[in-house]
C-alpha cells in the first residue's frame, strides 16, 4: 500500500485518519534531533497526507538549538500544506530562562489566531 493513496487496511489507521480529516488546521509542537524533527512526525504526515494536504498548520519546535524548523519547513512545502508563520523555535536552553512564557507566548498566540483566521482553500481533486 502507498500511503498517501489513503487505502488503510487496519484499524487504528483508518480511526486515526478520520480524526485528522475532522479538523481544520494543525499545530505541530515536536522535539528536533539534529536540526530536524523526528522521523516519526515525518512517516506521520506521509501516512496521512491527503487528510493534512492544503490545510494550515503552524509549527514549535523544541531542541538544543532550535533549528528544527528549518528543513520540517521544507518538507511540508513539498507536500503542499500551508505553513503559516511565525514559526516558533524554542531553543533549551532558552527554555530554562522561562523564554517560552515571557519571549514566546505573544507570537505562538499571534500564530494560534492567524490559524484559526484563515480560509481554508484545498482543491480536493489535487490531493487524491
Amino acid at each position: 500500500m502507498v500511503p498517501s493513496l489513503a487505502q488503510f487496511t487496519k484499524e487504528h489507521n483508518k480511526r486515526w485518519s478520520a480524526k485528522i480529516s475532522e479538523v481544520d488546521g494543525y499545530i505541530f509542537v515536536t522535539p528536533e534531533y539534529s536540526s530536524n524533527v523526528p522521523g516519526s512526525i515525518k512517516n506521520g504526515i506521509d501516512y496521512l497526507y491527503n487528510e493534512l494536504w492544503g490545510k494550515p498548520a503552524m509549527v514549535v519546535t523544541y531542541g538544543i538549538r532550535g533549528e528544527g524548523m528549518k528543513l520540517f519547513s521544507i518538507y511540508m512545502a513539498d507536500l503542499d500544506l500551508m505553513c503559516l508563520p511565525p514559526w516558533v523555535a524554542v531553543p533549551l536552553e532558552t527554555m530554562q530562562q522561562h523564554y517560552w512564557i515571557t519571549e514566546k507566548e505573544e507570537s505562538i498566540a499571534k500564530g494560534y489566531e492567524e490559524l484559526k483566521q484563515r480560509p481554508i482553500v484545498a482543491d480536493s481533486a489535487k490531493a487524491k
